[in-house]
């Protein structure tokens, strides 16, 4: 009989050097299964471009292909864009959210995302500045 504490000592040894945690920027989706990071959080008004990165947020590998929707929403004046959003694939995992920011302040881009078998919420934040 081999002894439960020789292999309760060998499990951490063997652990070493095998580290499987992966650093990925972004934000989780609620369900934990997407990374989705912003390329800014300062916009301007009017229609502007958002570029989003999302990634397997257990691998980090960057996805392409996924069904992705964003809807700006300004929470402080309880109002969304006056204008429809449109979401356009580029490639090695990046998103182009082209939206239409009504006035200068807080907005929250609304989203999900899924890959066919799974659909996810997140909600980034960004800044829109008059321009001037």
């Amino acid at each position: 009989m081999r002894s439960p504490v020789l292999l309760a000592l060998a499990l951490p040894a063997l652990a070493i050097g095998c580290d499987t945690t992966v650093d990925v920027e972004g934000q989780l989706t609620d369900g934990g299964s997407f990374a989705v990071d912003a390329d800014t959080t300062e916009v301007g008004t009017g229609w502007q471009d958002v570029d989003l990165t999302i990634r397997d947020a257990g691998t980090g590998e960057a996805l392409e292909g996924l069904a992705v929707d964003v809807e700006p929403y300004m929470t402080s004046m309880g109002h969304g864009s006056s204008e429809e959003t449109e979401v356009e694939d580029l490639g090695a995992g990046v998103y182009r959210v082209h939206a239409y920011y009504t006035m200068p302040g807080t907005w929250d881009l609304l989203g999900t995302v899924g890959d066919g078998s799974v659909v996810e919420d997140f909600t980034l934040t960004v800044e829109s500045v008059e321009e001037g």
